[in-house]
């Protein structure tokens, strides 16, 4: 990276207006330096008048950069000397592609770039029977790696104990191929792992905050910002949402009637003004197809076409594995079937073809401008940054506590499959219940019986 100092020019007047920086990266296809987007650049660093900060900051993106290259040619590396290591990913790809399919691709990631990084490249033991010898190294070395895809210091626990487990499964298959006992790296215990706390739930009034800075950021992203804090829904799912997906009134049908029957017992939650049937998500980070493709279910889309692929934990599209949120807030509620009408009209005129499940509500959003935007309200409020993803944390301590913990529909509306992942909402309900007695208890003296 290099940098150098160039005058701001108004254009309105034409005339200087103060000086700025112009950063410039190195483009290794195309050998030549290309200026930064604004975008990739923190606002303290454009704004700044100290060369110095400039530099500094230059020379640590330098050195990232660097270092990224350096671990991209010791994979190649790797690959060309170890020829039966380059088979044994092929091989756990297709593996994990039968028993996760709507994860696999992050499974075959962290084994390349993080597992075989360190025991081909930093062990240099090219024999997979000697790798538990270094397990308590590589487990040290991944609290400390920087990672790949992130601007953070070092991976979370959880992506840690997802690298682990990738491992795992590929000694797994490998042991099974040759008929072979492999012990397998520790994984950290749930009890180790970073849980969801009454911290990482926005309060109304933080809400609120986000939403108004959101609107003057972009519309887009405050209306999904109000539709994941009011459903519960995680991201992927939410920009995935199509006219097919939404359904005004109330629950119809046999076994859906008594979802109804159920919710409506809880008169705190108030009435719901429709409901989501999510039957899917997309299956791309583009969302959609700029060329014709065939998935890996064997199911060919057209450009324009929205590809999916099955919920989170479901192995398959289908009816038993849809699920059913209800939508009870009004401005919610409002916002989706604004974009539904919006959608409407697209659709008579055909502008995406004749499927309903390729009319997006959030057209043209997507999960990084989202992500950027949410980070500039947050910035712009100054509250302690969130991500997206707590907003579903913050719905569902919502709803468990207004069903009187009702592990049954949490379950339902969540999409969880096990009963222990539910169970956190009921200790966050605790916690923050807690806190506001303490609060209330602070402003009074204590009565001496």
């Amino acid at each position: 990276m290099k940098y150098k100092k160039i005058p701001k020019i108004n254009r309105a007047t034409g005339k200087q207006d103060g000086w700025r920086w112009d950063i410039r990266r190195y483009n290794q296809q195309k050998r030549r330096y290309e200026p930064v987007p604004v975008d990739g650049i923190p606002e303290h660093i454009r704004k700044t008048q100290d060369e110095e900060v400039i530099k500094t900051y230059c020379q640590s993106k330098s050195a990232e950069e660097d270092a990224v290259r350096y671990r991209a040619q010791l994979r190649v590396e790797w690959k060309k000397k170890y020829k039966d290591f380059t088979k044994q990913l092929e091989l756990f790809e297709a593996y994990q592609k039968e028993r996760a399919p709507n994860s696999y691709e992050n499974d075959v990631y962290y084994l390349e770039s993080y597992a075989f990084h360190f025991f081909l490249d930093h062990k240099e033991a090219n024999n997979h029977l000697a790798w538990s010898a270094h397990y308590d190294e590589f487990r040290t070395w991944l609290k400390a790696v920087k990672p790949l895809k992130w601007n953070r210091n070092k991976l979370s626990l959880n992506t840690q104990n997802k690298v682990i487990k990738a491992l795992n499964v590929f000694l797994e298959m490998v042991g099974r191929q040759n008929d072979e006992p492999i012990r397998k790296c520790p994984q950290y215990k749930r009890s180790e792992m970073v849980q969801v706390s009454a911290l990482d739930i926005l309060e109304e009034d933080e809400i609120k905050k986000i939403q108004d800075a959101l609107l003057d950021i972009r519309k887009e992203s405050h209306d999904l910002f109000t539709v994941l804090a009011r459903t519960g829904m995680r991201e992927n799912e939410a920009l995935g949402l199509c006219m097919a997906f939404i359904t005004e009134g109330h629950f119809k049908g046999k076994s859906l009637t008594k979802l109804h029957d159920q919710i409506s017992l809880y008169k705190k939650l108030g009435n719901y003004h429709g409901y989501i049937c999510l039957e899917s998500q997309p299956a791309l980070g583009s969302i959609r197809a700029d060329k014709k493709i065939k998935d890996r279910f064997g199911q060919t889309w057209d450009v324009g076409t929205v590809p999916r692929k099955p919920l989170k934990l479901r192995n398959r599209i289908a009816p038993e594995h849809y699920r059913f949120i209800p939508v009870f807030d009004k401005k919610a509620w409002n916002i989706l079937a604004e974009r539904w009408n919006t959608q409407q009209d697209l659709f008579e005129k055909k502008t995406h073809g004749k499927e309903k499940r390729d009319y997006l509500l959030f057209d043209g959003l997507t999960a990084s401008m989202f992500y950027l935007d949410v980070q500039k309200a947050f910035d712009k409020t100054k509250l302690r940054f969130r991500s997206p993803h707590k907003l579903r944390h913050t719905f569902l301590t919502w709803f468990y506590g207004h069903t009187d913990e009702n592990r049954f529909l949490a379950r339902k509306v969540a999409g969880h499959n096990e009963e222990r992942s539910v169970q956190i909402y009921s200790h966050i309900n605790e916690q923050i219940g807690r806190e506001q007695d303490l609060k209330e208890q602070s402003k009074r003296k204590m009565k001496i019986i």
